[in-house]
């Protein structure tokens, strides 16, 4: 019975050496065996012998221990272009710069209605959300997402699509740097005065302001 013990007690060390590239020292070994040797023969161990075998030193080499990353405070994501920076804004900062720049729009598409639209052409905002409605090409929907530190719009022209602000750039597509907000509802706005025969409307509007 001595013997399958000290036989089971050496087989689990071999493993956990094995499985965890922990290598005993000889000396460890030699502890370990008069240990068992002791209980063999119907002995107590003395207490050097539990001393010793107590204290084998068995060391998990330094390549094993996870390593501490730093904190990092801009978010990333991964994109078809690869990983890039989300937002250069805190949520403080998102908080401030986006509902300044939905005001903005709000204004500037105000003026957009009231030059060139039909008396059924309209833009309502409240509560992070901007409606603009421009029958009979359809409805945006361009609303906060402080979660996500963006700004989504629905057109019914290019369909859902998400920005980041970025600094120097402004608000540019979570996938694609070069569209831009500004740029993207502009060009549509324009297309959608042409399509009314309004091609000298569609060059005489200022923008969006963004």
């Amino acid at each position: 019975m001595a013997s399958s013990s000290r036989s089971i007690l050496l087989k689990g060390i071999h493993s956990i050496s094995h499985s965890q590239n922990i290598r005993p020292s000889s000396s460890s070994l030699r502890r370990i065996s008069s240990f068992s040797q002791s209980r063999q023969h119907g002995k107590s161990p003395s207490k050097s012998s539990i001393s010793s075998f107590s204290s084998c030193p068995i060391s998990l080499p330094s390549a094993r221990l996870p390593q501490l990353r730093g904190f990092v405070s801009s978010s990333r994501h991964q994109t078809e272009q690869g990983e890039k920076l989300a937002s250069t804004l805190s949520p403080e900062e998102y908080e401030q710069v986006s509902e300044r720049d939905m005001d903005i729009l709000h204004e500037n598409l105000e003026v957009y209605v009231e030059q060139f639209g039909e008396n059924d052409w309209e833009v309502e905002y409240s509560s992070g959300v901007m409606t603009l409605s421009l029958p009979p090409h359809g409805t945006y929907v361009i609303n906060k997402q402080p979660p996500n530190l963006q700004i989504w719009m629905s057109s019914p022209l290019s369909g859902p699509s998400r920005f980041d602000y970025i600094t120097s750039k402004g608000w540019v597509h979570h996938r694609d740097e070069k569209i831009v907000l500004k740029d993207l509802l502009e060009q549509e706005l324009r297309e959608l005065l042409r399509r009314q025969g309004k091609e000298g409307e569609a060059e005489e509007w200022d923008g969006t302001g963004l």
